[in-house]
């Protein structure tokens, strides 16, 4: 780890290498934990789930990530973490007299939104997304030829992965872009 830093303070994509080199950690996997607490948990879960709770009203808190546990893991040896293909191996270990073994066996999942599921179930956003993405204002930017955008909902409703749908939102996503920064196409 690097000491003295704050663990979670923004990073731009530009200064990752500059992170990655700084990392002291003798294993890759604690090289990779404290990249990973740094970039995808510092700069992009605990900003979502923050924010999210803040419109609900709920102060959220993340004992898990207190800086000195977080800083003290990072002393503990790789296969403290990691067994086989068992991860969070200490964690479940400590906490196995306290939580019920369903808790402890329970796969991990992040927090992505279901949006795909969203797009299936959820009427007025699947219209919103077709009629969005298919309108002749989308398809006269020239992005995608002919037809692929139908061809992208078809597939989304013929795959059960979040794949297409995430793409479909990743689409909708610049298309309401476009249209809200004045582009006229």
């Amino acid at each position: 780890m690097v000491a003295g830093q704050n663990l979670f303070a923004p990073i731009s994509i530009v200064a990752a290498e500059d992170l990655v080199a700084a990392v002291t950690a003798r294993s890759e996997l604690n090289r990779l934990l404290y990249v990973d607490l740094r970039i995808a948990i510092g700069d992009n879960d605990l900003f979502k789930v923050t924010r999210m709770a803040e419109l609900a009203g709920i102060a959220v808190r993340f004992p898990m990530l207190d800086p000195r546990l977080v800083e003290f893991t990072a002393t503990l040896p790789a296969w403290h973490k990691v067994r086989g293909t068992e991860k969070r191996y200490l964690f479940k270990r400590a906490f196995s007299t306290l939580l019920p073994a369903a808790t402890l066996a329970k796969v991990k999942h992040g927090f992505g939104l279901p949006i795909s599921g969203w797009l299936r179930s959820h009427g007025p956003f699947r219209e919103l997304a077709r009629d969005t993405l298919l309108s002749r204002q989308s398809r006269e930017r020239g992005y995608f030829m002919p037809g692929v955008m139908e061809e992208l909902f078809r597939l989304h409703e013929d795959d059960r992965t979040p794949f297409y749908g995430d793409l479909l939102w990743s689409l909708l996503m610049l298309e309401l872009w476009h249209r809200h920064h004045g582009d006229s196409a």
